[in-house]
């Protein structure tokens, strides 16, 4: 009778497990499938991009670009420099007529042709640093610097690139133009043609060291690179010496010469204008003299 009634006990409970299986089974693919749906449906929202309706804040002021550059000026916000950061694209700014300059801010003060705030770009070439690619053509000209957008255009082929991350010395450093040895930014208005400018009022200058980030504006003369020594805390940038922009000699001539003659005239016109007016004065003063003598003469008879 035991036997019986645990044999009994056992069959049900396979059986019950054997009933219980393929539903328990079922149970956890619809649960495996429902969480792989909520992550997928939860990586696609996180992945879908979301519209942009945010207006610019009213508030925002743009950074003060004269303390940033102070900031990377005295050396903070920089990395070790070598040549490597050269990029073969750099070498092709000497084709140039010039330079399309990009730097700017958004003022939200203003209001652009779109409704949006109005971009704002730098009034001079020694502010700008974004200049974009070489092989854009907003760099054509002054009109195609326009079409894409911007107002300043810095005129003048730029001076070949030699290299960069490096300075000369000893025998082969010759002079300097502005100097900011103790990094205190008082070179950061200048830019590569007063650099130059230096170049061409020192003998036997042939190319310039020109700090482009690090001692902004700074510059070094060089009369040849045979004493080099690199620049690992200063980015650098190596010109060539580039020969100083003059007018056209036919034209200033033919200027002058039309100029002088032009004047020539005009002055015989006044001279004659005033003797007429002299010999006109000296006829009427003449003629009344004549007739105030002519009545003595005959009152007296």
């Amino acid at each position: 009778m035991r036997a019986n009634r645990s044999g009994s006990l056992t069959l049900l409970l396979l059986t019950s497990t054997a009933t219980a299986a393929p539903v328990l089974a079922n149970t956890s693919v619809a649960v495996s499938v429902a969480s792989a749906a909520a992550a997928a449906a939860h990586r696609s929202l996180r992945q879908a991009p979301q519209q942009q309706t945010q207006r610019p804040d009213p508030n925002y002021r743009p950074p003060d670009p004269m303390a940033i550059a102070t900031w990377r000026n005295s050396g903070h916000d920089t990395e070790l420099h070598d040549e490597s950061e050269i990029e073969p694209e750099d070498y092709l700014w000497q084709n140039l007529p010039g330079r399309c300059c990009f730097s700017g801010h958004w003022d939200n003060k203003q209001k652009g042709k779109d409704g949006g705030p109005k971009w704002v770009g730098v009034n001079d070439c020694s502010q700008c640093d974004i200049w974009g690619q070489p092989d854009a053509t907003c760099h054509n000209s002054k009109g195609e610097c326009t079409t894409c957008g911007m107002d300043l255009y810095c005129e003048g082929q730029p001076p070949p690139l030699l290299g960069g991350a490096k300075t000369c010395t000893g025998a082969s450093r010759i002079g300097e133009g502005c100097f900011d040895m103790l990094k205190m930014g008082v070179c950061m208005a200048k830019d590569l043609n007063d650099c130059m400018t230096h170049c061409h009022h020192t003998e036997n200058c042939e190319m310039v060291i020109y700090y482009t980030q690090e001692m902004k504006g700074s510059c070094t003369l060089c009369s040849d690179l045979t004493n080099v020594e690199s620049t690992p805390h200063q980015t650098t940038r190596i010109y060539a010496r580039r020969p100083p922009r003059q007018r056209p000699a036919t034209t200033a001539t033919s200027w002058t010469a039309d100029q002088g003659h032009r004047h020539r005239r005009r002055c015989r016109r006044r001279r004659r204008g005033r003797l007429r007016r002299r010999s006109r004065t000296w006829a009427g003063t003449r003629s009344s003299t004549s007739i105030a003598a002519s009545s003595r003469r005959s009152s007296t008879l």
